[in-house]
């Protein structure tokens, strides 16, 4: 096996994230790097062990694969993981991180993505081998890691001079998973920008469960950890989704001072909290915890502080963010947060309009959160679709476009590798500003995010955001055996009609709180919005479509519910606003 001593003439660009593991090596070679905790013992690797594994793998995958070529990487959350992407970038091979392939919906889409990349291997571990995505595939190389013989491999240009690092594939939230093209340049932007966000944070250690395949995963854990050299506590997403307060018991125990997780989690945390016994927490030394991959609430921003202020948690640690694979992962982040970086807003205005700043105390308020604004190279920009022009006012909400770095190279064209596919922009003062798609508004100085432009609802013309009416719906509508509200639309006759689909427990389909629970509905987006509902669907807790990071995906929503896919309980259709 190659060992670290042998290679320390490695030169290395510092445009890379190998320049900090080999740093890491260098000055911490016998610390402990990653730890995993599966149940049984917790296994620690030391940044020595991690880089000669991978220099071990790169070697071997240098015999066999040109350089530039794709290789999916499918591993559940350890060093397999770790390792097999650095040894992709020593190798100058494009790796491609990938959800396993668990059930129909996984293993179609990880067909969709090798038909797209056109990969000439599958780098994976011995536990998948009997799976079934695997008797469906041939004519492509299968690597099991732990079938590799541990013997020395001559070195071959182990420079990596290849500017894609790998493809990272969107969650598929909005649309159809697409491979974001992003270059060592993008990712070393965007660490440091995070890096920065944390305050410089000089060997930090947190604790994380996302999954590796997924941009935060990835990027906001694995590589952070590597750039700022700190130690990494990592335990599964289902020890997680089983046992939330398990993670709150890590972060105790390994007194965390970082951790990242979706808006979600911190809902789940606070509904476990409530039903089960007690814990003895210290969350002291927690001083930035990212919330992100999703709409940031701010009810969950203050409910959690209020469940877990007990145990030291301080308002000021978290670290709203707003970001996107096609940025790398992120884009800003409110960096001091405090009670006055949540303003409230009016449930609803016309598309392009100002914000109605009113009271928090208002009966129609509903919560946005700062998530700081862009620095080092970023510009920002708020570009009005309507009026084709740019937008500098504060309170003017318009789609959030930006320039920077860490702006990916597109998405992977397989018919035209040396041609990308390009993203959307839109140029202003001879710069090109990536349109993401998302809306916004500027207000005292700070980003605040009102939802994805493709789920405005234009009714009577009126333009409201889906989001805003959930957000309603959640905060009215306070009764746990309804969770998750959903809008959407479907357009019958020209008509565009609204669709609330709710995941609930399936002991209540029969019960008459049904009836009261469709005309509460009603009642209160009639009385916030002016809108009629045409159906109210009930289906099954966790039955909805979700991305990788756990967000429902409205989009496939809509699609289940024209094709009656969805897992119904019940529906309760306005009969008066039915179109035959």
């Amino acid at each position: 096996m190659i060992e670290f001593s042998n290679i320390k003439s490695l030169m290395l660009p510092r445009k890379n994230i190998l320049y900090y593991l080999n740093k890491n090596t260098t000055e911490k070679k016998d610390e402990i790097a990653f730890t995993f905790l599966n149940g049984k013992e917790n296994i620690n690797h030391t940044w020595e062990q991690i880089n000669n594994r991978s220099l071990h793998l790169a070697s071997f995958l240098s015999k066999k694969f040109l350089k530039g070529e794709r290789i999916i990487l499918l591993f559940q959350n350890n060093n397999m993981f770790i390792e097999s992407i650095l040894a992709c970038f020593y190798a100058d091979l494009i790796a491609v991180p990938v959800e396993p392939p668990n059930n129909h919906n996984t293993i179609n889409k990880l067909k969709n993505i090798m038909a797209d990349c056109l990969p000439v291997a599958i780098m994976t571990q011995l536990r998948f081998k009997k799976n079934k995505f695997f008797k469906s595939i041939n004519n492509i190389d299968i690597v099991y890691l732990e079938s590799i013989q541990d013997e020395k491999f001559r070195i071959i240009d182990l420079n990596p001079s290849n500017k894609v690092a790998f493809l990272q594939y969107t969650s598929g939230s909005t649309a159809e998973p697409k491979g974001v093209i992003i270059s060592h340049e993008n990712l070393l932007h965007n660490l440091e920008i995070i890096w920065d966000g944390t305050g410089r944070i000089i060997n930090p250690t947190g604790v994380f469960w996302l999954p590796f395949f997924h941009d935060m995963g990835l990027v906001g854990t694995v590589f952070f950890i590597i750039f700022c050299s700190g130690r990494g506590i990592f335990f599964t997403p289902i020890k997680f989704i089983t046992d939330p307060l398990f993670y709150l018991k890590t972060i105790s125990d390994y007194k965390a001072s970082v951790t990242v997780a979706p808006n979600f989690a911190f809902d789940l945390i606070c509904n476990r909290y409530y039903k089960e016994k007690h814990h003895n927490f210290d969350l002291s030394n927690l001083i930035y915890v990212a919330n992100g991959s999703e709409m940031v609430s701010s009810k969950t921003l203050l409910d959690f502080y209020n469940t877990f202020k007990v145990y030291n948690f301080k308002f000021e640690s978290w670290h709203p963010c707003y970001g996107m694979a096609e940025c790398t992962l992120y884009i800003s982040g409110e960096s001091q947060m405090n009670y006055e970086k949540i303003v409230y807003g009016h449930p609803y205005g016309n598309f392009n309009d100002k914000i109605n700043i009113i009271p928090k105390e208002s009966k129609n308020s509903i919560g946005y959160v700062s998530v700081g604004f862009p620095t080092f190279d970023y510009s920002l920009i708020l570009f009005s679709d309507n009026k084709k022009n740019i937008e500098l006012g504060e309170k003017v909400i318009a789609e959030i476009c930006f320039n920077s770095n860490s702006i990916g190279n597109g998405y992977f064209n397989k018919n035209d590798i040396s041609k990308p596919k390009k993203f959307e922009y839109v140029s202003y003062k001879g710069k090109k500003y990536f349109r993401t798609g998302d809306m916004g508004f500027i207000y005292e100085g700070n980003l605040y995010i009102t939802g994805r432009k493709k789920d405005i609802i234009i009714i009577n013309g009126k333009n409201i955001f889906c989001g805003d009416i959930e957000k309603i719906l959640s905060k009215t509508i306070n009764d746990e055996s309804y969770k998750n509200f959903i809008v959407t639309t479907i357009i019958k006759k020209q008509k565009e009609l609204i669709v609330c689909i709710i995941e609930c427990k399936k002991v209540h389909i029969e019960n008459r709180k049904n009836k009261n629970l469709y005309n509460k509905i009603i009642s209160v987006i009639f009385e916030y919005f002016q809108m009629n509902v045409f159906d109210i669907c009930l289906v099954s807790s966790n039955s909805l479509p979700r991305t990788s990071s756990g967000k429902i995906q409205r989009f496939l929503c809509k699609n289940y519910y024209e094709n009656g896919d969805l897992s119904l309980l019940n529906s309760l259709r306005n009969k008066d606003l039915d179109i035959k």
